[in-house]
């Protein structure tokens, strides 16, 4: 495997040209391809508003048949990792994988090669973490398919919360980390689990997060009482039974501490107060509603 992370936003960007060392690069990685090594490129968007070249939307069409494409805006990603300009190379059969990559926050701008497997580990995982944000690439390029609308987040909101609420079997315990751009992580045991996007009006906000397996949409609403954001307040919660087809209510706190498991049973009460599955019968009962007034008569 070869992945490689790299910024477009410099003038002198190499697949920016046509030249004679991009013509190498491109049999390099042909020849790397033919030998059904998996190559993977991720794209780093500075400037949205930037032309793209000719050249370069050329050489992704050549790219695209030899490896997988992604796009990403740097804003989305710059303070979650230590560099978005670094290549890896991973196989589980040799010991002699290396990277190359140039530190973010350096001064000057170098180059590091190494062979440390700490190293390397650390750096696949922050490919993972851009990976996960970064979308497909789709011909013709358009920057702007790929660039988020950053907007104006409720200071109060900003930053890590720490979210109780009750599942089907047990009371589940969430970090979530809300960013300036709208977007949202939520961690279960340290774990990326769901990653969504916040929708802030005026006096209530909503957060639409999909987890990372599964793909299944969890919906958490709250009021936007300035108060109760500097400290802690209560989420209603929409989301699939655990393993199953059916729907579930919860009422959850979202606290800027954690919170002592006493204290959390004390506010949220009763478990079947503050958790219940919601009643199938209802679906149950629109399927033979339609199934009667359209199907039957057919």
């Amino acid at each position: 495997h070869l992945y490689m992370i790299t910024p477009i936003y410099s003038n002198y960007f190499l697949f920016n040209h046509f030249s004679p060392e991009i013509d190498e690069i491109l049999k390099l990685l042909q020849k790397l391809n033919d030998k059904e090594v998996k190559i993977e490129i991720i794209f780093v968007i500075n400037d949205c508003k930037r032309k793209i070249t000719p050249e370069f939307q050329e050489n992704l069409k050549i790219l695209s048949k030899i490896a997988q494409i992604y796009f990403i805006q740097k804003e989305e990603i710059v303070d979650k990792v230590a560099s978005i300009d670094f290549f890896f190379t991973e196989d589980n059969h040799s010991k002699s994988n290396y990277m190359i990559y140039k530190p973010l926050h350096y001064f000057f701008q170098i180059f590091v090669f190494s062979k440390e497997e700490y190293i390397i580990k650390q750096f696949k995982t922050s490919y993972k973490k851009i990976r996960i944000y970064s979308k497909s690439y789709n011909f013709p390029l358009r920057l702007e398919d790929y660039c988020v609308d950053f907007k104006n987040v409720k200071t109060e909101l900003l930053g890590k919360w720490y979210l109780y609420l009750y599942g089907s079997k047990q009371l589940w315990s969430l970090k979530v980390v809300i960013y300036p751009n709208n977007m949202v992580e939520f961690y279960y045991n340290s774990e990326l689990s769901d990653k969504g996007e916040l929708i802030n009006k005026e006096y209530q906000s909503i957060i639409l997060a999909e987890d990372i397996e599964t793909k299944r949409i969890t919906t958490y609403f709250f009021d936007n009482s300035s108060y109760d954001l500097k400290h802690a307040f209560l989420v209603k919660v929409i989301a699939k039974q655990y393993q199953k087809d059916s729907d579930m209510f919860s009422i959850g706190i979202c606290s800027k501490e954690q919170m002592e498991l006493k204290d959390i049973e004390y506010i949220l009460g009763d478990k079947n107060s503050a958790s219940f599955l919601i009643d199938d019968s209802i679906k149950a009962r629109l399927s033979n509603y339609i199934f009667k007034k359209f199907e039957e008569k057919k």
